[in-house]
């Protein structure tokens, strides 16, 4: 009974030896191959976003159980310095992203921001893919008289180990903002979702976005509020062509004191070239290098990018309006309608000359509606100067009356 006792431990005791060299030597391989992943994801940024964003990796200090990295991400012109706490275990890494401390950009930001609650947390699996989340529970930051109050930040998102898919999420509870005298913000319920993946070249999928209030209060100028916003979209390679569905609703929309309720926008286009679009991005990646490297004139970059747009529509463009409605006051405004754009030529004297284009649009007003929506847009350039409704509504019955002569209205 002894000596199986005995032979136990000595089992148990190598087994468990054994586990610590597999977990040792895991780690070790684990922080080798994270700094070529590390180097190789750099690369791939730059490549993938060529003249938009530039990483620059400044140091990688290499460790058994923690590295230490430090990188300039350069957009446009301004440069951001970041530094990255590297943690490595067998089954995974994890990376703690913070602003770098000691330079002019973080020393301004300190200033309003407390530095510390600014980290962005990685982890990286085994098979490349990553996880990362932002969260900042609550904001409250004071300058020159002005206030601003933040809750309920948060930011996740999951990518492949290409970058060529993925999944976004963000969310903010509140935001207010008071500038004495000038201006009062408030925002709350903002939630916004993507789902992307590549497809033949691009980067495809779709997303919603929904935002609970938005109420601006400028002083002494009228105010706006936005309440019940959700907005939908989704693109689709359908043949060689793109193809995206848009649905908008609106719950109530008050601006000017006219509230506007019951919004809906659904809209389709298709009929884009996915072929040139793909030709397109590359040449618009070098224009930007080029621009960003200061090798071209940025007037002759934009005719470039426009003769670029305009080949996208060589086939053909086609724009469906499914339904957009709008209650105001008691009436009602509602539309649907088609565009079919078979050729777009930019070539000649006009920059934008259409060909071959044809549609069809109708749109239904009533009277109590038109009235509202002239009713706002004359208190909007009086700057909230009030009027005489009575007045206001003959001069909209007149402004109607001339619409229908000319016959862009009929009653």
């Amino acid at each position: 009974m002894f000596m199986m006792e005995e032979a136990m431990r000595k089992i148990l005791s190598g087994l468990m030896v054994l586990t610590l060299v597999v977990l040792f030597a895991a780690t070790y391989y684990n922080s080798r191959q994270t700094e070529d992943v590390f180097t190789s994801q750099i690369d791939q940024l730059n490549q993938s976003y060529a003249g938009l964003l530039q990483v620059e990796l400044r140091d990688y200090q290499r460790g058994l159980l923690v590295s230490d990295a430090q990188t300039l991400v350069t957009l446009r012109d301004k440069s951001v310095p970041f530094q990255h706490q590297i943690r490595h275990f067998p089954w995974k890494v994890s990376l703690k992203t913070s602003l770098a401390q000691g330079t002019a950009v973080t020393e301004e930001l300190a200033e309003l921001l407390p530095l510390e609650k600014l980290q962005l947390q990685t982890d990286v699996g085994l098979n490349g893919a990553s996880t990362s989340h932002f969260v900042l529970p609550e904001l409250t930051v004071s300058d020159g008289g002005g206030h601003l109050q933040l809750q309920g930040l948060r930011f996740d998102c999951e990518l492949d180990r290409q970058l060529r898919g993925g999944d976004i999420r963000f969310r903010l509870d509140a935001l207010n903002l008071s500038q004495p005298g000038e201006v009062e913000v408030a925002l709350a319920g903002v939630e916004l979702n993507s789902q992307f993946a590549e497809q033949q070249g691009l980067l495809l999928g779709g997303g919603d976005f929904k935002l609970g209030q938005l109420s601006i209060q400028p002083e002494n100028e009228p105010g706006f509020e936005l309440r019940g916003l959700h907005y939908a979209a989704r693109t689709l390679l359908e043949k060689e062509q793109l193809a995206s569905d848009i649905d908008l609703q609106l719950a109530s929309l008050t601006l000017a004191d006219e509230t506007f309720t019951e919004g809906q926008l659904q809209l389709r286009i298709a009929g884009i070239d996915a072929v040139v679009l793909r030709e397109m991005q590359e040449s618009a990646r070098q224009f930007q290098a080029e621009l960003l490297g200061q090798q071209v004139d940025p007037v002759i970059l934009q005719l470039q990018m426009l003769s670029l747009y305009s080949q996208l529509f060589q086939e053909g463009l086609s724009l469906t309006l499914d339904q957009l409605s709008l209650q105001a006051d008691e009436g009602r405004l509602q539309g649907k309608g088609r565009l079919e754009l078979q050729e777009l030529n930019i070539a000649g004297a006009s920059p934008l000359a259409f060909d071959k284009l044809n549609g069809e649009f109708l749109l239904t007003i009533d009277r109590a509606a038109f009235v509202a929506g002239f009713r706002m847009l004359d208190k909007l350039q009086r700057r909230g100067t009030p009027s005489n409704r009575a007045v206001l509504a003959e001069q909209a019955e007149q402004l109607a009356g001339g619409l229908v002569q000319k016959g862009i209205f009929s009653r």
